[in-house]
């Protein structure tokens, strides 16, 4: 699951160039603000020590004329069908406080939803506000390494368990039964086990059909992309009865 940024309340995408021409406001005794490019460059070290020698990818958006930034940075780690997001989020006009969210899965939209599958944390303007951002940056690294060890063991997890295509029809009806989809995702999940988009998925396992939902979970509420992403995990976890004997092809 990738990195998300939507940007259809106003926002439009820039480059970092952009980021640098909005005027900072002044600074006061309760306020702090944190310049846009700061944020980045400071992300961008960091995950730079983290992950030596690994590529990622900017997106950047800017809403309010500026006052309003969002970013979402894409990294690849060791394996083509998963990697590692990082979104970020600030404001000049105090409508935001810093957001930085991190994992496997993140979700970064101009409507000011802000959430990551492995930690999401804020920040207001206020005195100090950079230190602890600086902290609430470093200590999210560390932890989003964890998770991302911890997604990887379960995807490769869902390779290794086979699922022929009548049974992945029957936990698609399952999942809408349970409304893990609704009937609009339900087509669409439907549509991508019967044929994949992309090639790479194939193969009849389940973790062919996981991809089928995180495809339908496009499909739907922007604001509820990371609701809808943590109850396809759910279902598909071992306490969710899918990844079973009972769905294993003999």
């Amino acid at each position: 699951m990738a990195g998300t940024l939507m940007l259809h309340c106003g926002g439009e995408e820039v480059n970092f160039e952009d980021l640098a021409r909005v005027d900072l406001p002044e600074r006061t005794a309760s306020y702090c603000p944190i310049p846009h490019t700061d944020l980045v460059r400071l992300t961008q070290d960091r995950m730079q020590k983290e992950y030596p020698g690994v590529e990622f990818e900017w997106e950047y958006g800017l809403n309010r004329e500026g006052q309003q930034f969002f970013g979402v940075a894409q990294l690849q780690l060791d394996r083509e069908d998963f990697g590692m997001s990082i979104a970020l989020r600030n404001s000049y006009d105090k409508s935001l406080s810093v957001g930085f969210a991190a994992g496997a899965s993140v979700f970064c939209c101009d409507n000011l939803a802000l959430s990551g599958s492995s930690v999401t944390t804020f920040r207001k303007h206020t005195t100090n506000a950079w230190q602890d951002v600086r902290r609430m940056i470093f200590t999210g690294m560390v932890d989003t390494q964890d998770h991302y060890d911890e997604m990887k063991l379960q995807l490769n997890t869902m390779q290794e368990v086979a699922m022929d295509t009548d049974r992945g029809y029957e936990v698609i009806g399952k999942a809408l039964g349970h409304g893990v989809l609704t009937p609009t995702q339900g087509s669409v999940a439907f549509k991508e086990w019967r044929k994949p988009s992309h090639e790479e998925f194939e193969e009849r396992n389940v973790y062919s059909l996981y991809n089928a939902f995180t495809e339908a979970g496009k499909h739907g509420r922007a604001g509820g992309f990371m609701d809808r992403y943590t109850g396809f995990h759910d279902f598909f976890s071992p306490d969710g009865k899918v990844i079973d004997a009972e769905y294993v092809t003999h």
